[in-house]
């Protein structure tokens, strides 16, 4: 019998990014797809992740990070020509994101240009000839509107100051404060000058070069779609398979394999 392993190869792929990576322009735009629930993580979620990244910081304070990284967990994609399909991994990029735009709006305080920078290469592009803008990442219909205005546009003017009313915005807008009161306090900590400024330049270095996902990718296909009709409006959901179930967590072992161990 011929070996499929070629084709095999050439259908599917495995490999470790950094979040940076995985977010930045030269990729092609990340889109979670309509069957995708809405963002769910709570205040656990968001302040572990705070924790966690501000003690990996903390822990190599006044030591290069070139050879640290941080595994921050699985992610699916369905590729298609000019587009990534998100199948697994929307609460992480999205709280990248989060954090991103936060780190974004305390630098433009003490540096504008690399904070417009920070925009440009990771959150919202913009062609320079055709004004044409690209998220970077785009979640589902449910939170794609609310998402860009609240989080990934720079204009602050705009946000809202009243809590939302749909559970899912209600979650994002809490991270963004969260995040955004933990990053204040220890901006104003260190003085708000350069020394806060330089700090944040470290948070941002290991949020986008030593934060690590194993990417899993293959073509998109129409198998992969799963009908809204299935849901109440409005209430879009994940696909229950191996790869989306989000009660597996997967981790690295000590040769680089992986290993899936159950949650629930």
């Amino acid at each position: 019998m011929p070996s499929t392993g070629g084709a095999i190869t050439e259908l599917y792929s495995c490999r470790k990014q950094t979040i940076g990576e995985l977010l930045c322009k030269r990729e092609p735009p990340i889109e979670v797809p309509e069957w995708q629930r809405g963002f769910s993580w709570d205040s656990v979620e968001v302040e572990c992740f705070w924790l966690d990244l501000l003690a990996f910081a903390n822990r190599h304070e006044g030591a290069s990070l070139d050879r640290q990284e941080y595994y921050f967990g699985p992610v699916v994609l369905a590729l298609q020509p000019r587009l990534r399909i998100l199948l697994d991994g929307q609460h992480r990029l999205a709280l990248a994101v989060i954090l991103l735009s936060v780190i974004r709006d305390f630098i433009s305080r003490y540096n504008p240009d690399a904070a417009a920078a920070l925009q440009d290469d990771y959150i919202k592009s913009v062609d320079s000839q055709t004004g044409e803008a690209t998220y970077r990442l785009t979640l589902s219909r449910v939170d794609r509107d609310f998402f860009r205005s609240e989080v990934q546009d720079a204009d602050r003017a705009a946000r809202r100051q009243d809590e939302p009313q749909i559970e899912s915005h209600q979650l994002i807008w809490k991270a963004r404060n969260r995040l955004s009161d933990r990053f204040e306090k220890q901006w104003d900590f260190r003085g708000c000058g350069a020394q806060a400024y330089y700090w944040a330049q470290r948070i941002l270095d290991v949020l986008i070069n030593r934060l690590t996902v194993r990417v899993s990718a293959s073509p998109w296909t129409p198998s992969m779609r799963l009908p809204t009709s299935r849901f109440p409006q409005g209430q879009p959901r994940e696909p229950q398979t191996a790869a989306s179930d989000e009660s597996k967590r997967t981790v690295f072992t000590s040769d680089g394999s992986l290993s899936t161990t159950d949650d629930s």
